[in-house]
């Protein structure tokens, strides 16, 4: 049983290392053909990064080839703040969640405010804007 998981552990993480190389490898031709980042990103600046210190290594004549980030630095660099961001998403929703249900007078004047300005809509990142209530 625990070969299975670490087989599947094992296939899950080279599913999502193919998944960042190519988004990786996007980015790069972006770059190439715009001269530029496409979208001041996390990964953009990775790769702008790397691409000013290769650069520099090659105007140099630098013989040091430890020059910026391999392309296995930058898959977890983006894997780290990727599950890191939702770590912590997670822990932000379950405290939010957590102290509405403790203060159902907050719970009770939320739900109205959402109800007004959402009104029969699902509540969208746009509209975030419009809650206002604070006490």
């Amino acid at each position: 049983m625990v070969m299975i998981d670490c087989r599947r552990m094992k296939e899950i993480d080279r599913m999502v290392n193919d998944l960042v190389k190519g988004i990786i490898k996007r980015q790069e031709k972006a770059m190439k053909e715009e001269g530029e980042a496409i979208k001041k990103d996390l990964l953009g600046i990775l790769l702008e990064f790397n691409q000013k210190e290769s650069n520099q290594s090659q105007g140099n004549h630098n013989k040091n080839k430890n020059v910026g980030l391999i392309m296995n630095e930058v898959i977890d660099d983006c894997k780290f703040f990727y599950f890191g961001g939702q770590a912590i998403t997670a822990r932000l929703l379950a405290f939010t969640m957590m102290l509405l249900g403790k203060h159902t007078d907050w719970q009770a004047c939320t739900r109205e405010e959402v109800l007004q300005v959402f009104e029969d809509q699902k509540p969208k990142f746009g509209g975030l804007s419009h809650l206002k209530i604070r006490r």
